[in-house]
């Protein structure tokens, strides 16, 4: 599906909640950036599509490596998995490179978000990594931003030929508010409504396609 124009997805939810300090932009496919004074997160937001999906603009792709792009100083990477139209190691290695000031990462630990070039970048650079290698439905909880916590969970992404594929989800909290991350996760799987069974979300990111 092509991507919504900039900003078309932050003046939902500003309409929604006209005193909110969150502001979320859509990028491309499932790929969202997060903005409030905690800091801004990008999740699977640095690729170039693929398999029909939309990818991140060339608008915003060519400014990545001089850190001019409007998804420039992020402060944390997530990524559900490492399919092409959520995850990139070139353009990601290459925001790396222009984005020093990245304060962590979040990737499945398994190829391609295992790439040796990239993998390189990282400690080259000290960038704090977490690599993520999970069962389905266990769950693990860090602080990577002052007064932000992210709980992140492993599911099936959507359709058996995937089974083998590494997903996670992302349950982000701050400011008061619970923000959840579904990616391509498979949605009637039965650990689901184990994982969110205290939890409120007040919004949840999800493909309607795997509805």
């Amino acid at each position: 599906p092509p991507a919504l124009p900039a900003g078309r997805l932050a003046a939902f939810f500003e309409s929604l909640e006209p005193q909110s300090s969150e502001q979320l932009t859509l990028i491309a496919n499932a790929g969202v950036m997060l903005s409030s004074p905690l800091g801004t997160i990008l999740v699977d937001a640095i690729h170039g599509g693929g398999a029909g999906f939309s990818s991140v603009p060339a608008s915003i792709l060519n400014g990545i490596e001089a850190g001019s792009s409007p998804i420039s100083q992020a402060d944390l990477l997530c990524f559900t998995h490492g399919h092409p139209d959520h995850f990139s190691a070139a353009w990601v290695q290459r925001y790396l490179l222009g984005n020093p000031g990245v304060r962590g990462i979040f990737l499945p630990e398994q190829f391609p978000c295992t790439d040796p070039n990239l993998m390189q970048t990282i400690s080259h650079n000290q960038i704090p990594y977490t690599p993520l290698h999970l069962t389905v439905g266990q769950a693990i909880s860090y602080s990577p931003l002052p007064q932000v916590t992210c709980r992140i969970f492993r599911s099936p992404h959507a359709g058996k030929e995937y089974r083998m594929v590494e997903h996670y989800c992302y349950h982000f909290f701050l400011e008061g508010k619970q923000l959840l991350f579904l990616g391509d996760t498979q949605c009637n799987f039965p650990y689901l409504q184990q994982m969110l069974s205290n939890a409120s979300i007040d919004i949840l990111l999800v493909n309607p396609l795997f509805l």
